[in-house]
């Protein structure tokens, strides 16, 4: 077992097979994994060495442990932006934000028109993560995506802001 705390380090987390024991992996065995070998304080550590093996290892892994590094990371959002933003170039290369509260109201907007519904909040919020630097929990930027609606008043500011093409030329 990899007691190290050093992300830097060469030395592999548990090979998938010794989590697994040879088992179709999935986030329950991966889990009970976790609480039965890695002690609370470090499975963090140990959850981000997992992360480095899949960025590491993608192309080499077999197609099960893909699919279960997809769903690692899906059941893990917050801790692996956490890991991106801490220990990959991605948290410099992030976008700032002018004015978050109305870049959140238009993805509201975005998100309340027909058919935009079919992606969740928290997949929105996980890809705005990815590309700015908007410092809130995944959680709660869902909730802001979810329920910040621009009144008519920051409609109308934004409209007279905006310069339209005409639409017969499009």
């Amino acid at each position: 077992m990899n007691t190290r705390s050093d992300l830097s380090s060469e030395e592999d987390p548990e090979p998938m097979e010794d989590i697994f024991h040879y088992k179709d992996p999935s986030i329950t065995l991966f889990n009970h994994y976790m609480e039965e070998h890695i002690s609370p304080g470090k499975q963090q550590t140990f959850l981000f060495g997992i992360y480095l093996k899949g960025f590491r290892l993608w192309r080499k892994w077999p197609l099960k442990y893909r699919r279960f590094f997809v769903n690692l990371v899906c059941s893990t959002r917050q801790q692996f932006l956490d890991f991106l933003r801490e220990n990959t170039p991605l948290g410099a290369l992030l976008y700032t934000l002018p004015d978050k509260d109305w870049f959140i109201k238009l993805i509201n907007l975005y998100w309340q028109t027909a058919g935009s519904r079919s992606v969740s909040p928290q997949r929105i919020a996980f890809a705005l993560s990815l590309g700015f630097a908007c410092n809130l929990k995944m959680k709660y930027l869902a909730d802001r995506i979810r329920y910040a609606r621009p009144d008519s008043d920051e409609l109308i500011t934004l409209y007279k802001k905006v310069t339209l093409n005409d639409i017969d030329e499009m």
